[in-house]
């Protein structure tokens, strides 16, 4: 149903193993966006060395989180 308070909320946000994925992102120096169904935009900052890093980052956060 629709959200209409904090502790709806943070039910709604708690899915699955997202959350255990963008906090060992965090650890990994990845930064990530706090919710499950929020949109990624890399930009023409990003270096190929940036993407490596944060393809190697979630592999190894990926892994972690049994998934």
């Amino acid at each position: 149903g629709p959200v209409r308070d904090y502790d709806g909320a943070a039910l709604s946000a708690a899915t699955g193993r997202y959350p255990g994925l963008m906090h060992g992102l965090l650890e990994r120096g990845v930064a990530i966006a706090p919710g499950a169904y929020e949109v990624l935009f890399p930009s023409l900052a990003h270096t190929e060395a940036d993407f490596e890093a944060t393809v190697e980052a979630f592999g190894a956060s990926y892994a972690a989180v049994g998934a």
